[in-house]
């Protein structure tokens, strides 16, 4: 069960009562474009290795990477 705290609880020259979660969001924005630049490398790996395995990748004797329209 949560219970309210008896007093104020503000950061020092943080706003109102209840904006805690805007406090929390903007403390947040480095690890959004952190996350951001690893969903991207990842996505440029996967792409590479996308790419070399149609290009080696060979049916009917001809490379995938050929095959596609």
């Amino acid at each position: 069960m949560l219970r309210r705290s008896p007093g104020p609880c503000l950061r020092p020259g943080r706003g109102e009562e209840g904006a805690g979660f805007l406090c929390l969001l903007d403390g947040l924005k480095a690890e959004r474009i952190l996350v951001a630049s690893a969903a991207l490398g990842i996505g440029r790996a996967a792409m590479r290795r996308a790419v070399a395995y149609a290009r080696d990748r060979v049916v009917h004797g001809l490379a995938v990477c050929l095959s596609l329209h």
